[in-house]
């Protein structure tokens, strides 16, 4: 469970492909999203600010569904590059 796990090794299991997919979760996004701003600050990417960076790998049929704003969707367009998985 998430929630024994610090924070660092939360950012490892991330950063090194670890992370088990059933323990993705919208409060796991949450929590690793606060810790990369921390990190890093908000302003560094303001391209990843909005949904759009989603739209190269997302029909908008599929953003539209409550799947993806609850739980990892597969693209529908192109895969997601391994670098960024």
């Amino acid at each position: 469970m998430l929630a024994s796990v610090d924070d660092a090794a939360l950012l490892r299991q991330l950063e090194t492909l670890a992370l088990p997919l059933d323990q993705w979760t919208h409060r796991a996004h949450v929590r690793l999203g606060h810790l990369y701003v921390v990190a890093h600050g908000f302003d560094q990417h303001p391209e990843l600010h909005t949904k759009q960076v989603l739209r190269p790998f997302h029909s908008r049929g599929r953003m539209m569904k409550a799947g993806p704003q609850a739980t990892f969707v597969e693209p529908d367009r192109v895969p997601v590059p391994r670098s960024a998985r």
